[in-house]
C-alpha cells in the first residue's frame, strides 16, 4: 500500500466568528481521507485545530501534532492523536512540522497561523525547501493578505511569488496541486 502524503495544515486555535470555519476546518479533514493523505498539524483540541483532529481521527486518518511543550496542558493538547510530539518551544515545532510534511496547507486563521505561514515560505523562498504550499482563501479570508503580498512584489521586495506559494478558492483545485 502506497504511504500516504504527510499534509501539514496551519490553521486556527480558535474557531472564529462564524460557524462556518469549523466546516471548512472538516472539509479539510475529508479532502485529507479522499487524498490518502495523513495529517501533520499543530497539536491542539481547540479550535479548527482540534475540529479538523476530530474529523481526521473519526476518518480513520494518521494524526501526528507537534505542541510545544509550554502549550501542553489538559485544556490545550489533543490527547486522542495517533502521535503527539512536544518539542522545547515553537521555533523547534515549526522545524518539526516541516521535517514530518511533503507540502503544507494554510486555511482561516490568527496570527500563529501567519507566523507558519510566513516562515515556511521564507525558507522555501531561501531554499531551505522546495515543497507545496497552498493558501485555501476560503470565503476571500485571505483577500486581504493576498493584495498586500501583491504590493510587496510591485514594489520589489519580493520576487517570484507565485512559483513560493499557491492561492485557491478551490479546495479540490488546492490538492490537485500539492
Amino acid at each position: 500500500m502506497k504511504q500516504p502524503k504527510a499534509i501539514c495544515v496551519f490553521c486556527g486555535s480558535r474557531v472564529g466568528n462564524e460557524s462556518h470555519y469549523v466546516g471548512a476546518a472538516k472539509e479539510v479533514a475529508n479532502f485529507l481521507y479522499n487524498n490518502n493523505c495523513s495529517l501533520v498539524y499543530g497539536g491542539a483540541a481547540m479550535g479548527l485545530m482540534g475540529a479538523m483532529a476530530d474529523e481526521c481521527l473519526r476518518l480513520g486518518l494518521s494524526v501526528t501534532g507537534v505542541l510545544p511543550e509550554h502549550f501542553n496542558t489538559r485544556e490545550i493538547a489533543h490527547d486522542k492523536l495517533t502521535k503527539l510530539i512536544k518539542t522545547r518551544d515553537m521555533h523547534e515545532r515549526k522545524y518539526k512540522m516541516y521535517e514530518l510534511s511533503d507540502s503544507f496547507l494554510v486555511i482561516p486563521g490568527g496570527l500563529g497561523t501567519l507566523d507558519e505561514l510566513f516562515e515556511i515560505v521564507t525558507w522555501k523562498q531561501i531554499g531551505i525547501h522546495n515543497k507545496s504550499i497552498a493558501i485555501w482563501n476560503y470565503k476571500s479570508y485571505y483577500d486581504g493578505l493576498i493584495k498586500f503580498l501583491e504590493f510587496t512584489q510591485s514594489e520589489g521586495f519580493v520576487s517570484g511569488l507565485d512559483s513560493l506559494v499557491y492561492v485557491s478558492s478551490d479546495l479540490k483545485d488546492i490538492f490537485k496541486k500539492i
